[in-house]
């Protein structure tokens, strides 16, 4: 599945194919236990997964390696599916963007946390000019 975003360059609408975040496993520790406490009470081979779930055995490894950690949204519901749990026990959205991640040089990854410092500066000496009667609390 590929979306397709219109963005603006110069005044001029041009498309630009946007495809869908995947889903990243929470701990491959945590698919492995649930490999091993599946449905039906007996532990579920990585084939029978794959074939569960119908993808190849090569993701299921990849998934509980590590080594490729991700999935596409249908991927991810049809293994959660297969062992009998809720897509987001085994799989979650990450964020858009990092932190500090927008800058051109990727050089400037802690200006918020000083942007935070200096504001809590200046609030302190704001708070400072403005008395309030003191009262228990």
């Amino acid at each position: 599945m590929c979306l397709t975003l219109v963005v603006h360059d110069r005044g001029h609408p041009t498309e630009a194919p946007v495809t869908p975040a995947r889903l990243h496993l929470t701990d491959p520790a945590l698919l492995r236990a649930l490999m091993h406490w599946a449905p039906g009470g007996r532990p579920v081979s990585v084939r029978e997964l794959a074939d569960q779930a119908g993808v190849s055995k090569s993701k299921v490894h990849a998934l509980l390696s590590g080594h490729r950690p991700t999935a596409d949204r249908d991927t991810a519901a049809r293994i959660a599916g297969a062992l009998g749990v809720h897509q987001g026990a085994l799989f979650y959205t990450p964020l858009s963007t990092p932190m500090g991640m927008d800058s051109p040089t990727g050089e400037d990854r802690h200006g918020h946390e000083r942007a935070l410092d200096a504001d809590a500066h200046r609030l302190v000496q704001e708070l400072g000019q403005h008395p309030r009667p003191q009262r228990p609390h």
